[in-house]
């Protein structure tokens, strides 16, 4: 009795295993279909990873592999199942396998879709560079084109040049300067750093605008153009498609730096209203009393946190976009 037992615990051991991959052959890419449903619902777009960016094949070659194992698992299920006559494990193989198989080629469908409008950005837009003078001297563009390419290489100087200015006041905000206790209270620093607050928003509003605007820009400034001229419709082409992949990460990013800008100017309008109430102590702000102590203290956790989340939208901006 005991050696049958033991025999009857060991096949449903085995009988559970076959069970599991089974169940596993379609599990697997059902968690594929999850991330791509995911991926879509949080970028609007189901252009996949730029695959010049090493974590994003790693990321696509884990996909694939998954999808694959559920094939894989199914056929071991169902070879398993006939040699120990399991039942109930037939079903669950045979959908897993189908299921599996669909998963892929939707995959394989969406990723060759994307890549080919990924590529399009690139060619039409990021990887634009030519000059002005350049353009107007070619020979084997016609107007339309070089109309086109010289609008291109505007917006593309215009948006570098905000975008380095934002830099500059963004580092000029970091700098120990800036709300420095022991300089503020110097004749015109109160001035120069409201100043500076304010160009910050300034620029990033001009950022924000600058990307909002562009389909609408480019539509404008090529309006009269042949729209069925290849070069013409594949810039427009690619400016909808970057404005639709980089939406989601670059607005809240904008929001965010300029949701700081907000709150750095309610902390210094509030220091230099209460100026004559505090003292530069150790480089730290000293107060007269304990409830504009406790104002400061609350309009600067309000910056902190809005700088903090400047960091997080940074994040989610390199990793979206899959920047190093």
């Amino acid at each position: 009795m005991t050696g049958n037992n033991s025999y009857k615990e060991l096949t449903d051991k085995e009988n559970s295993k076959i069970s599991l991959l089974a169940k596993a052959s379609w599990i697997c890419p059902l968690v594929i279909c999850f991330t791509m449903f995911s991926r879509i619902t949080t970028t609007k777009s189901i252009l996949p990873p730029d695959l010049d960016n090493p974590n994003a094949i790693a990321d696509v070659t884990f996909k694939i592999l998954i999808i694959l194992a559920g094939v894989v698992m199914g056929i071991i299920a169902i070879t398993k199942s006939r040699k120990r006559k399991v039942k109930g494990i037939f079903g669950h193989s045979i959908f897993g396998i189908i299921f599996s198989i669909g998963t892929l080629c939707l995959f394989l469908f969406m990723f060759h879709f994307g890549s080919e409008q990924n590529n399009e950005i690139k060619k039409h837009v990021e990887n634009f560079s030519k000059s002005n003078e350049e353009i107007n001297s070619s020979k084997s563009l016609n107007d339309s084109e070089k109309k086109a390419y010289i609008t291109l290489s505007n917006w593309k100087k215009n948006s570098s040049d905000l975008n380095s200015k934002l830099q500059v006041f963004w580092k000029d905000l970091s700098s120990p300067r800036f709300l420095d206790s022991s300089l503020l209270k110097n004749e015109g620093e109160f001035e120069y750093q409201k100043k500076l607050v304010q160009a910050f928003i300034t620029n990033a509003e001009a950022c924000k605008i600058n990307f909002v605007k562009m389909p609408m820009h480019f539509r404008t400034e090529l309006s009269g153009l042949d729209y069925n001229n290849k070069t013409v419709k594949g810039v427009l082409s690619a400016i909808d498609k970057k404005f639709e992949k980089e939406s989601p990460f670059t607005l809240p990013l904008f929001d965010a730096r300029m949701d700081y800008g907000y709150k750095l100017q309610k902390l210094i309008t509030f220091l230099e209203n209460n100026n004559s109430s505090w003292s530069s102590v150790d480089n730290k702000f000293v107060f007269e009393s304990v409830e504009l102590a406790s104002k400061f203290n609350m309009l600067t956790n309000y910056v902190d946190e809005s700088h903090k989340a400047i960091g997080v939208c940074q994040k989610k901006y390199r990793t979206g976009l899959n920047i190093d």
